[in-house]
């Protein structure tokens, strides 16, 4: 069986890889460490909106973090992480 990377697991992967604390994510994502903690081990899920600011403080598409395809996602919340990618769409 192939092992599948979690949202969580890429989080993480994607901030050690650029050499980050999670003290640092979370000042640049308006968050306390311990709830980057809390993300990375599972025991929380971000909204859209914090994932988004994940996402731009480790300078990657929200679509990076996340477990699934975008194709594979639900149409309604494919359709909110694109206009989370495209920042100059609101978010309706």
């Amino acid at each position: 069986m192939k092992n599948k990377e979690t949202t969580q697991s890429k989080i993480r992967k994607i901030r050690e890889s650029r050499g980050m604390t999670r003290r640092t994510l979370a000042t640049g994502v308006g968050i306390s460490e311990n709830y980057i903690y809390k993300i990375e081990n599972g025991l929380k899920t971000p909204t859209l909106t914090t994932l988004h600011k994940i996402a731009s403080v480790l300078h990657v598409k929200p679509s990076a973090l996340l477990d699934l395809p975008l194709h594979d996602l639900k149409p309604e919340i494919a359709r909110l992480i694109g206009k989370l990618e495209d920042e100059s769409k609101p978010l309706t």
